[in-house]
């Protein structure tokens, strides 16, 4: 049905498609039928719980039902029917008088009521017909009125109205004076509370009545002549509201009288105050958001059920996301997926930040400019309070596959799941867990199209790790400084692992060189063209170097150190000052582990020199193969290091220079 008048009209929104006439028309026809028909059900029940008073009969079709029914509802005043037949007008023991005779053997008005609540309009017609001698031309006009879906044209409404006016004025039968008013020949305001007695019977006679008079608004403006939706939704929502039908008691009653009337987001709101009902609210307002007729408010910060100014009279809105929120607050954390599974209705709900302050920076993806969505920043909140990545987000094999998560089910495309990855990954960055960080990048960069910027911002936080991780505890006898601001004080294998096989894997992809992140410093490029795979490729080498000084392989460990070029092998000026000109474009993380390799070189030397001496060593540092270094060769090496750490544009502290020339002093 929406989808036709969404396809056939010019309606987009969900508040331009619920303004519809033709929409809100055929919802008034469905409320109208689902009242109709549990009035026939009422009516067998009732017939069936008594039978030997009701006297149904064999013959089938609703004007028997009626007249069995009525049997019971006026069995202590139906009168003979011969009786009855000679006499215009019946008058009853509770002072209601039926007016225009009976009809097998009841008042007319009464069966022709009946037979209109209960849906079969043809049956109301035959009973008008059997009965025209006294109706005159009414017969034709329900007619009229069933031929027109539950309407008279705006002419004929007009030519009989002034006529019925005054019929109606002197008439005392309630049920004549409903069946006009309910045909919009009578006035509206009534309640006609002798015949509608139930809630039900109350909706069906307003419906109708809102169905009557659609098309003649115009006509007659008054307000006690006519009813239009939106009257009908203020009065049963504001006028009446929650205490005049008692919906604290009742409120499935009232969730059906706000449903009934198409105020969809008011019936949510109350339902879900209710912890039992809750989760039917829930999946009503996910049924009509699929079907893009649920009004969602402006703001995630409103309240549950709001109205917008702009909006018509009786229209109101549901603060969707909030609804969502508060429903899965009690098992998200039990049931991760089964949240994961509601969040992703919040798909198409932008929002400018996160839930949570701590993770404003979850929007700045490496190459990204779409804005975060509710389902990101949810998901994103789920994972950081749950810790469960792997079952939320997926991971990486070790060989390399990657393995799905809850979010593959729901992610539309390969580049959502991809920018979900990378918030969550972004938050947790923000928060100091920068290992967690790390994988998820990794993740992200495996999850879609975008690869370089995910991986970059992987090596990035590795070469952050890494720089106050390469050097040894103590290696170079020097206090330790601070690590890296990381929660959980990350352990240098374990770092180094990851490094390594994140080396591995970029250096086997298609994008070898990866340049600077976008929030990486200026002094963090490398000097062969800004890429933070060199600078990994660096510090994975200088842990290697200080893992062979911790080794006490002291040869091993100077060959290597030479096969990186960082520092000068002699004294002379032009490889001094190269060396210098190097350091002033290393990166700052390759630079912070520098002097510790200094003191660390120069140790070498003093343990090798005084091994080339013949000078007594400690058990630990003799070696198997010979030293490849004269003495006369680590004199010149030591000379150069003076040299150039007299040379760098870097401050090194006091204790640094104090070691160098002592060591110094002992190879000289």
């Amino acid at each position: 049905m929406f989808e036709n008048e969404r396809n056939g009209a010019t309606a987009h929104t969900p508040l331009e498609l619920r303004t519809l006439p033709s929409v809100q028309r055929k919802l008034i026809e469905c409320s109208l039928t689902h009242l109709e028909s549990e009035f026939v059900q009422f009516m067998r029940t009732t017939v069936d719980s008594n039978p030997r008073l009701a006297k149904l009969g064999g013959r089938p079709g609703t004007r028997a039902l009626v007249k069995a029914y009525l049997n019971l509802c006026l069995s202590s005043n139906s009168p003979n029917s011969n009786t009855a037949s000679s006499f215009p007008m019946v008058t009853e023991q509770d002072g209601i008088e039926f007016e225009d005779g009976v009809i097998d053997g009841k008042p007319l008005w009464p069966v022709i009521y009946c037979c209109l609540r209960a849906g079969d309009s043809r049956a109301a017609i035959e009973v008008a017909r059997a009965a025209s001698n006294s109706l005159e031309n009414f017969p034709s006009v329900l007619e009229e009125y069933v031929s027109g879906g539950r309407r008279l044209s705006p002419t004929s409404q007009t030519r009989l109205r002034q006529n019925s006016l005054h019929i109606l004025k002197v008439s005392r039968d309630p049920y004549k004076r409903l069946v006009f008013s309910i045909l919009g020949l009578g006035a509206t305001n009534e309640n006609h509370s002798e015949v509608a007695r139930s809630i039900d019977d109350f909706l069906w006679v307003k419906l109708s009545q809102v169905a009557g008079n659609a098309s003649t608004t115009s006509n007659w403006g008054s307000a006690e002549e006519t009813l239009n939706l939106s009257q009908l939704q203020c009065l049963l929502y504001e006028t009446y509201g929650e205490v005049h039908f008692d919906a604290w008691s009742q409120p499935l009653l009232y969730f059906k009288l706000l449903c009934l009337t198409q105020q969809f987001e008011s019936a949510i709101g109350f339902l879900a105050r209710f912890e039992a009902l809750r989760c039917h609210a829930i999946h009503l307002a996910l049924a009509l958001h699929h079907e893009k007729i649920l009004l969602v408010s402006d703001s995630i910060q409103s309240p549950l059920v709001c109205r917008n100014e702009s909006d018509p009279i009786g229209f109101r809105r549901l603060n969707f996301a909030r609804a969502i929120m508060l429903y899965t607050r009690k098992f998200e954390m039990d049931s991760p997926p089964e949240a994961v599974m509601y969040f992703h209705f919040l798909a198409d709900i932008p929002t400018a930040k996160c839930l949570d302050s701590n993770t404003d920076e979850a929007g700045a993806q490496p190459g990204d400019t779409q804005p975060l969505n509710l389902f990101t920043t949810c998901v994103t909140e789920l994972a950081l309070a749950t810790k469960e990545f792997d079952l939320l987000l997926g991971c990486v094999a070790d060989s390399g596959v990657r393995k799905p998560g809850c979010i593959d089910r729901y992610s539309r495309t390969p580049d959502e799941r991809q920018f979900v990855i990378a918030a969550v990954a972004s938050a947790l960055e923000a928060r100091g867990h920068v290992m967690d960080a790390i994988s998820l990048y990794q993740l992200a960069a495996n999850s879609g199209h975008e690869q370089t910027g995910y991986y970059r911002k992987a090596v990035s936080l590795v070469n952050y790790l890494l720089a106050g991780l390469v050097a040894t505890e103590n290696i170079a006898g020097l206090p330790q400084t601070s690590g890296p601001r990381a929660v959980g004080h990350p352990d240098r294998s374990l770092v180094i692992r990851i490094a390594t096989k994140l080396a591995h894997r970029a250096r086997q992809s298609e994008f070898p060189s990866l340049g600077p992140t976008v929030d990486e410093p200026a002094s963090d490029l490398s000097f062969d063209g800004p890429s933070s795979l060199k600078t990994l490729f660096y510090l994975l080498d200088l842990a290697t170097f200080f893992d062979l000084v911790q080794a006490e392989q002291w040869q091993a460990a100077v060959d290597h150190l030479d096969q990186l070029g960082l520092f000068p092998t002699n004294p002379q000026f032009e490889q001094v000052e190269s060396k210098v000109m190097l350091f002033t474009q290393l990166p700052d993380y390759v630079r912070r582990p520098l002097p510790s390799a200094l003191i660390a070189l120069m140790r070498c030397l003093v343990i090798i020199s005084n091994r080339s001496r013949g000078a007594p060593l400690s058990p630990g540092s003799l070696l198997n193969d010979s030293s490849n270094l004269t003495l006369s060769t680590i004199r010149d090496r030591a000379k150069a290091l003076i040299a150039y750490v007299g040379r760098i544009p870097y401050k090194l502290s006091g204790d640094v220079y104090a070691r160098l020339t002592q060591m110094q002093m002992e190879i000289m």
